[in-house]
Formats: C-alpha cells, structure tokens, sequence
C-alpha cells in the first residue's frame, strides 16, 4: 500500500475519526488518530510498519535496534524486526519489582544505537521517555519514526532533544487526501487545519544542557578539573592518549610528538618494564612543555589505608607526579579520604564486553562522584552519568571507523557516538594512535574529530 492507500484504510476502520475529542493535553480536537485498532488488521499493519521502515531507508546504517513507544508501537517494532532482522528491544513502562528490575528487555550493550517508532506523535513527550530509558543503559538514539505527525509541536520538541524525526504521514496531507478522494467535506478540512494552526503543544526546554568547557570551568570546584577544563577550551582538544607501551623510552617519543593534540595523557606504570623516577620527571617535563595532564590509570579498589600506601610509596610513588589517578568505588567513602592531593576519576562503568558494571553500580558511582566533587574530577563511564557538570566524563574504547572489537573484549565506539549521541567530554584513544603508521597524524584526526563533535553538541543546545 501506498500512503492515499494506507490513509484511506485508516478512515475505513476507525483509526481517523472526526467530530470532538479531548486529547491527553487537554486541548479538544476535531480529529482523534486511534491507531490501536491495527492490532486487528494484520495487511494495514504490515504495509503502515513498512512504510515506517521506508523513512529511514536511506540512515539504516545508523542504528543496531528498533523499539517501539508502548504501547501501540510495540508491534509495529515486532513486524520490523522480524521483516528487516533488526533487534527488537523492548522499553517498559514500569520495572518489574523482582527478577532483573530491568526497564529494557532485549540483548545490547553500551555501543547500541536504536530507532524508536511511534504511532502518533502530538507534543513528543512519550518519545522522550523511551529515549531516556534507553539512554539511561548506554543505548543511543538519533532517529524516531512516526506513523502521523499532528504537527502540533512534537517535531521541534524533538530536535530540541537532539533527535530527528521521520513522519509517514503529516495530519494536514492527511485530511488534503480525505477530501480529494470526497470521503470528507471540504469544510472539514479547513476546521482541521485552523484547529492545527492554533493549537501547537509549547515545546518544554530540556533540562540537560550542553555547556561549553569554560563555562563549566567556572563551575567546577575541583582544582584538577578547573584546570583540565581551562586547558581544554584554550587547546581546543578533548583527547586523551592511553600510552599503554611498556618501555618508557617509547612512552616519552610518544608523549613528545602527539603532546600538541592531546589534554591528558594516560599511563598504567605498572606494565612499564624500565619504570623510574627520572622517567616521571621527563614526563612531567614533557606535559609542561605541551599542556597536558597526567592520569595514572591504577583504578584503586581497596580499603583507604591500603590505597594510600598504594598511592604515596612503593615504586612508583604515583602522588608525586599523576594529575589525576582512575578508582572503583566499591570500597566506599574511604577511597577519596586518602586521595587528598590528586584527583580522582572515579570508574563507573567500563568499555569491555561482559564486564559487571551494572547500571545500578553505574549510578551508584555518580551519586559518590557528585556527593564529593572537592574530591572526584570526573568519571569514566560510556555515557552521561553526571548532573554536576563541573565534573567530566572519560571514555575509553573510541576508534574513528571500521573496528568494532578487538577480539579481547575491548568494544569500540566512534568519536561522533561518545560525544554527540551519549554526552561524555572526553575521548580516551590508545592503540588507535600508538599502532598507527604515523601516530601524529592518527593524534590529529582523533583531535580535530573530538572537539568537532564537541562543538556541534554546544551550538546544537
């Protein structure tokens, strides 16, 4: 079926309906889109899922996942799914109080971009309680699909939120088809299309907005994150280099040329086969010389005694050089108590695949991030998890294209979906440089994409 068709069906069985109704916001209608009646119309369903399909045709490439706003779009999401063999995920309306409490059902993981679908939007708000849902667990969304607009707001609501949205069908072209085909007056359709140019549902302001990182300079309290977001703003980069080698003479080559492009460079000394003090005394020099900081990645996960011995003494004596240094917080308040020189990155969830960081973890971390932001610089995770937001987010596993794994676990992620679609601030990159034929070159093209990103993101809020 073509859209006439499609439309003409729809007045057929009840799904179009004209005459006053009472929509959710209040505002009384002379038209009232009822699209649950699909469910008993088998051919309709199938040619109105299809003709959502064909308005994003073209973007396939986009998105891993399709899930439909319950509930009158769960199985237009099920046809999909099952005619193109997309992954279906499923988003609940209220958690279950036992068994995984999980709001989405489904298999995905934090790198899943997902398509929502929705059977009538008016103001967008269902939409965006789905999005929220699936953002909330790593899943990131662009595009939504409609089978009406009403025009009534929710397109603007929409890419307010950083969404676009694909309509099959606009109310107005919808009534123009009716009347053409003398199935309502013409009378009719200028009470819906007055009714429509008066009564736009005001689009609400989104409560996440994307500051720049000087404004947020201001709002940061810590010392380490204040100058971290300083430095970011006047160098123009949020990259993060994880020089992950293990001998150090190849460390400082590294740091040394791709220091113009990076904010922070990340060490796990431990590995460093010919580890020394003058070696951090080089490095040091070095971030000085180019302006970055040091992060040693250790992720304490002790008792506060312990991780202070771990921190201040033994070989690498990592208080005495690291900028910031990465821990779990799984051993509670005590962890920060001993951190009291260097800032701490608090690891929220990570980018390996099976790994255990549940979304309760996850948010868990970012309450301890934000009950202490004298203390916590920011947190690794794979997404927004901070409301505070003179703190940063650090992901890891970011390649530029064409890599999705590594075969070890690690799971990758482009530069455009960990800033643009799932609002982390920092791009954290190693064997996507250091294994490059020409690292500095590598370092550039992770530089100028990141902070690309990163603008766009600003100026789209």
């Amino acid at each position: 079926m073509d859209k006439l068709q499609v439309t003409k069906e729809l007045f057929r069985i009840g799904a179009i309906k004209f005459g006053s109704f009472q929509l959710k916001s209040g505002i009384t209608s002379p038209i009232y889109c009822d699209l649950r009646v699909l469910f008993s119309y088998p051919q309709l369903l199938a040619s109105v899922s299809e003709l959502m399909w064909q308005c994003v045709g073209d973007i396939t490439g986009e998105f891993s996942h399709v899930c439909g706003v319950p509930y009158t779009a769960l199985p237009i999401a099920t046809c999909v799914s099952v005619k193109h063999d997309i992954p279906m995920l499923l988003r609940r309306k209220e958690a279950k109080s036992y068994g995984t409490k999980r709001m989405v059902e489904g298999v995905y993981d934090s790198g899943s971009r997902c398509v929502v679908l929705e059977d009538v939007v008016t103001s967008g708000s269902s939409v965006l309680e789905t999005v929220s849902s699936l953002q909330d667990v790593g899943v990131a969304v662009k595009h939504v699909v409609a089978i009406v607009d009403r025009e009534q707001g929710a397109e603007l609501t929409l890419t307010n939120a950083g969404l676009m949205l694909h309509s099959v069908l606009k109310l107005s072209e919808m009534v123009d088809m009716l009347e053409a085909e003398q199935l309502i007056t013409t009378d009719t359709t200028q009470m819906v299309k007055q009714f429509l140019s008066t009564s736009q549902v005001p689009s609400k302001p989104q409560s996440v907005q994307f500051e720049s990182y000087l404004t947020r300079c201001d709002l940061a309290t810590h010392p380490i994150a204040k100058k971290l977001f300083h430095l970011m703003h006047h160098k123009q980069t949020n990259l993060a280099l994880s020089a992950d080698l293990v001998d150090s003479r190849a460390i400082l080559e590294l740091a040394d040329q791709v220091g113009p492009h990076i904010c922070v460079l990340k060490l796990h000394s431990d590995i460093i086969k010919d580890f020394s003090i003058v070696f951090t005394q080089q490095l040091k020099q070095l971030a000085e010389k180019h302006n970055f900081l040091l992060m040693e990645d250790r992720k304490f996960a002790d008792i506060g005694n312990t991780c202070k011995l771990q921190l201040e003494g033994g070989t690498h004596r990592i208080a005495e050089w690291a900028d910031m240094v990465t821990a779990h917080a799984l051993p509670g308040r005590s962890i920060l108590d001993v951190m009291t020189n260097t800032g701490v990155v608090l690891v929220g969830e990570m980018s390996s695949e099976g790994n255990l960081t549940t979304l309760e973890y996850a948010q868990a971390t970012a309450e301890m991030a934000e009950q202490h932001p004298n203390k916590v610089v920011g947190v690794v995770s794979q997404r927004k998890l901070l409301k505070n937001t003179g703190q940063l987010h650090f992901t890891p596993g970011v390649r530029l294209s064409g890599v999705s794994s590594d075969g070890k676990g690690q799971q990758y992620r482009t530069p455009d979906h960990v800033i643009g679609s799932c609002g982390s601030d920092i791009i954290i990159v190693g064997r996507g440089i250091y294994e490059a034929t020409d690292p500095v070159k590598a370092a550039i093209q992770y530089h100028t994409e990141g902070y690309k990103v990163y603008l766009h993101r600003i100026n789209a809020s």
